[in-house]
């Protein structure tokens, strides 16, 4: 599933203020629930709690 331009956002905003307060304050656009980061190795994945919601995966080197 595609998701909007607003749902990208989110996810990004999520992911900032992880890295910046370590606490997420941003909701999931399309059902409202939290968004959660989740960190392994270089890489981490920012997703709605809810299941087969929203999500994107960032990796690094």
């Amino acid at each position: 599933m595609s998701m909007t331009k607003k749902e990208i956002q989110a996810l990004e905003d999520a992911s900032l203020e992880f890295f910046k307060d370590g606490k997420i304050k941003t909701t999931c656009p399309r059902c409202g629930n939290r968004i959660k980061v989740h960190v392994k190795g270089n890489s981490y994945r920012v997703a709605c709690d809810t299941k087969n919601c929203i999500e994107n995966v960032f990796r690094g080197i």
